[in-house]
């Protein structure tokens, strides 16, 4: 009985998750889209769906991304110059 009531405890835990995500996710997408998240809002039980051409799209631009950050990290940094010190003899 037990593990069974730590389950469903689990599994509640879980859809809290979910939904906090979900939430958190409009709020973020609210700042680009803000009709859009108000339409996720009003809705009762809001329906998300993506195609397949926007998963490609969300792909390339990550991808992308990556490369910028790679050839970031390739470029050589430039060294500073240490100071000499001149004394006087």
């Amino acid at each position: 009985m037990m593990k069974l009531w730590m389950y469903e405890s689990w599994c509640e835990d879980q859809v809290e998750k979910n939904e906090f995500a979900k939430n958190y996710a409009l709020f973020i997408g609210s700042f680009s889209n803000p009709e859009l998240a108000q339409k996720y809002v009003r809705e009762e039980k809001p329906t998300f769906q993506s195609s397949d051409e926007d998963f490609e799209e969300s792909t390339r631009m990550m991808l992308r991304d990556r490369d910028k950050k790679i050839k970031m990290e390739e470029k050589p940094r430039r060294r500073r110059r240490r100071r000499q010190i001149l004394t006087r003899e």
